[in-house]
């Protein structure tokens, strides 16, 4: 120990300017050597903690840049994400329309449908109905055409006290007393002249070869005629040509149809063949006028109704072009509306929940 202290207070071994006289200068000073020395220490280490603290500053800051970088990415995602869920929602309520608008499309479009059906079905049933009136009417004329021609064919076989009998023939009218004399004195040697005295105007109805070639065919019709004219009943000009107007395709209705056309006719027809049975005629002029009237009624019942059957058959084709029109607007829709249905179905499963 002192000969420690005795090394210790040589100035020249220190090196310093201090000399120190005793062991308690030289304890003192190796003590504030050693505080010196751990202060030093300390001084380093914590130069040391500092310069990491600044390096983990550093990276910390850079850390900062970036949050706050990805937290402005973050901000625009999340306004990026509202703008798309606000358009999605308004496409959303827009699409809600259009499927409400399409339904309500859609059961009008169903309606009209059933609309057209029922009328196209009554237009084929009035349609029906008209082509049986129309064969029975066909029939009809037939059978008086046939009828007719038998009755013109025994026509030139009648006797001049026949055809020319006032009492028997209303149509023609009732002869003087002094030709039916006249008639009763020559009728056991009746000849051309005779007739034709007698009864003037039925003389024409006789067969040529009776009278002997002196009536021509041609004087026949016109004769015919002329008492057609004069026993048909007066008809205006309007009834005459209500037959010659066809019903518009749209104002056609059953109804009115059966009143205002053929039915009515036809039972009018029915009712004076029934007549006519019941009643029949005097002679056979006033029954060939009476077939020749009821046939020319059903020759203009037939025309009528081969111009209604025209605007039937025109009614039934754009009402199936209307239907068939119909019908590809709703499949058409339909597929639409499904598709539509799909498309929002898919967005609404795409799109982020809030």
């Amino acid at each position: 120990m002192d000969s420690s202290l005795a090394q210790l207070s040589k100035p020249e071994e220190l090196g310093m300017g201090l000399v120190l006289n005793s062991s308690d200068h030289v304890t003192l000073f190796m003590h504030d050597e050693e505080i010196i020395s751990n202060f030093q220490s300390q001084v380093d280490l914590i130069n040391k903690h500092v310069q990491i603290l600044e390096e983990k500053l550093k990276v910390s800051s850079d850390e900062c840049n970036n949050l706050r970088f990805r937290l402005y990415d973050c901000e625009n995602t999340v306004l990026n994400e509202r703008q798309g869920r606000t358009t999605f929602q308004r496409h959303f309520y827009v699409e809600q329309s259009r499927h409400s608008e399409c339904q309500q499309s859609n059961r009008l479009l169903k309606e009209q449908h059933v609309h057209l059906k029922a009328e196209v079905d009554a237009a084929c049933a009035f349609n029906a109905e008209l082509r049986q009136e129309i064969n029975q009417h066909e029939k009809m004329i037939r059978s008086l055409a046939s009828k007719i021609a038998e009755y013109q064919e025994e026509t030139p076989n009648l006797t001049p006290y026949w055809l020319g009998n006032g009492e028997d023939s209303p149509t023609l009218g009732a002869a003087p007393d002094q030709e039916v004399a006249t008639h009763d004195q020559d009728s056991a040697a009746p000849n051309c002249d005779s007739s034709s005295k007698i009864v003037p105007e039925v003389a024409t109805t006789m067969s040529p070869k009776r009278c002997g070639g002196e009536v021509a065919t041609d004087e026949l019709a016109i004769k015919m005629e002329s008492k057609m004219r004069k026993t048909q009943p007066s008809t205006t000009r309007a009834e005459l040509n209500q037959w010659d107007k066809p019903a518009r395709p749209g104002a056609i209705d059953i109804e009115v149809g059966r009143r205002g056309g053929s039915t009515v006719a036809l039972d009018a027809t029915a009712q004076v063949m029934q007549r006519a049975k019941k009643d029949p005629p005097k002679n056979l002029t006033e029954r060939i006028e009476q077939l020749t009237r009821e046939n020319g009624g059903l020759r203009l019942q037939l025309a009528y109704h081969q111009k209604m059957r025209a605007a039937i058959c025109q009614l039934r084709d754009d009402a199936q072009f209307a239907v068939d029109k119909m019908g590809n607007a709703l499949v058409t829709f339909t597929a639409e509306e499904d598709k539509a249905a799909q498309d929002l179905q898919e967005g609404m499963e795409a799109a982020p929940h809030t």
